[in-house]
């Protein structure tokens, strides 16, 4: 912040301020004046500022955190109740009808911004290489996701839950077993991605940021003018410091309005992944070899719409060709 004009300028203005009114006697009215302040409005108006627009970031941070936490342990659940209804299920099958919900997360970070990420929509080479290292998809999965319009993140969760519709209907499954709750983890952890995209794409009204920014630059030019009364140097520092406490609060609101990126204060998403991944093997075995394997997903063109059956011959994984 010290590297930014902004606050370096209004010190500037302070300074000559009080030059003129200690030296050349140069005074274009007193607003403070024994006890009375007609800057004190000035003043309420800048801790308003302070309190209502980094309140709102500050909230909007925490919803954020609160989501990403959610679709960690909406990813955790589906794994484990995949456990409990498929007692039977070998790890390399229950790892198939987990990793597309733990590749959904990956792709939602991926397009927010994190490890090795460009952030948008476009998947860069180093995020598909951590998506076939980690073994959570394929080479014809990547052909469908790379041309798919539509959110790769919810395209993911269908997948999952066609998968585990499928394995519900192998008479091995435990008694009980509902896929509507596995459905309802599904849509938990839809919902949750959502809601930080939705705050992503409405940030603060660009009228009312700006109107902001402009009530604290015209408050704090009042308070430099009104700290000359004192005849002091000492305003200069007292008043860099005002500034600069000021200023950083600001920029500190703005960091935390979008929490996705390679800011100080930004969430480190590539562990939140990590943690992700390896709570998913945690849970399902130590010793699998979590390679994706064939799988009933349903066939699909290239812009997500069912158009029959038909098997890629790399890995046995029915896509469509078109």
């Amino acid at each position: 912040m010290l590297c930014r004009p902004p606050i370096w300028g209004l010190l500037f203005v302070h300074c000559v301020l009080l030059y003129l009114h200690k030296e050349l006697g140069i005074d274009l009215g007193m607003i403070v004046e024994g006890t009375k302040d007609v800057s004190a409005v000035s003043t309420k108006f800048l801790i308003f500022f302070l309190v209502y627009y980094g309140g709102n970031c500050y909230k909007r941070y925490y919803d954020m955190y609160n989501a990403c936490m959610s679709m960690a342990g909406d990813v955790q659940c589906w794994v484990g109740l995949a456990r409990v209804y498929f007692p039977t299920a070998t790890p390399d099958i229950l790892w198939n009808l987990s990793r597309h919900m733990v590749a959904s997360v990956y792709f939602l970070y991926f397009e927010l911004g994190g490890l090795a990420s460009d952030g948008g929509r476009v998947i860069t080479e180093a995020e598909w290489s951590v998506l076939f290292r980690s073994s959570l998809i394929s080479q014809s999965e990547r052909k469908v996701l790379e041309k798919y319009r539509g959110s790769r993140f919810f395209l993911m969760q269908s997948w999952a839950l066609r998968l585990a519709a499928d394995q519900m209907s192998k008479p091995d499954k435990a008694p009980g077993a509902d896929i509507r709750e596995l459905e309802k983890y599904a849509l938990s952890l839809r919902q949750s991605g959502s809601v930080i995209s939705n705050l992503l794409k409405q940030p603060v009204p660009f009228p009312m940021y700006h109107t902001l920014m402009l009530m604290m630059s015209v408050n704090l030019l009042i308070t430099s003018y009104a700290m000359i009364e004192a005849s002091t140097i000492m305003s200069v520092p007292t008043y860099f410091i005002i500034c600069f406490v000021c200023l950083g609060l600001k920029e500190t609101a703005i960091a935390l309005s979008d929490p996705f990126g390679m800011d100080p204060v930004d969430f480190e998403t590539d562990v939140f992944m990590a943690r992700i991944m390896i709570n998913t093997k945690e849970l399902i075995s130590r010793q699998a070899n979590y390679v994706p394997q064939q799988m009933p997903l349903p066939i699909m063109t290239y812009f997500g719409e069912e158009i029959g059956h038909e098997t890629d011959p790399a890995n046995q994984t029915p896509f469509s060709t078109v």
